[in-house]
């Protein structure tokens, strides 16, 4: 099931390598965090245990391009890089189809439905797409909540004084 749907730019680990050293950073410096340690895990696990449940999780990640090439543009110029998406932009990793993105999601797509599953196996792989959606979803949450951070409790502004006759809620 994975040969008639996977393919070579499916694998994306050299785009986030790129990316991070066209930001001056080594993978190396950043152990993952707890969540990316478990997700990775569980990708492993799945590709011992049952390599065509990966499908679901290459189903997140590769729908996550989609979201990507529009989120691309924001992170370079936030960070003021070069506009484009190409090799080398600092944004590979997010948008690594280009222009190809629509036609490519396309394809993966009907790559899928031309493949025969079992219930059990499509029950499986949805299962494990939704676990590959929450593992993004907690991979987010440590990146912006991180244990050596100090956690806000509170608004760190007063909400201002209503004036008198001001209807609440506006």
């Amino acid at each position: 099931a994975l040969a008639g749907v996977v393919r070579e730019h499916h694998f994306r680990e050299p785009a986030i390598r790129a990316d991070l050293a066209r930001l001056g950073e080594q993978p190396e410096r950043h152990p993952p965090l707890p969540a990316t340690r478990l997700f990775c895990e569980r990708i492993e696990g799945l590709a011992s245990a049952d390599p065509p449940a990966l499908l679901g999780t290459l189903y997140v990640l590769e729908g996550s391009t989609n979201g990507g090439r529009y989120i691309a543009p924001a992170v370079r110029k936030s960070l003021g890089l070069p506009d484009g998406a190409q090799a080398g932009s600092g944004t590979e990793y997010l948008e690594p189809h280009g222009d190809r993105q629509a036609c490519r999601w396309s394809l993966f797509k009907a790559s899928l439905d031309v493949v025969t599953f079992t219930p059990a196996e499509c029950d499986l792989i949805a299962a494990v797409a939704s676990d590959a959606f929450r593992g993004v979803y907690d991979i987010f949450e440590d990146l912006t909540h991180p244990p050596n951070r100090p956690q806000v409790t509170a608004c760190p502004h007063p909400p201002a004084e209503k004036e008198e006759g001001t209807p609440q809620g506006t």
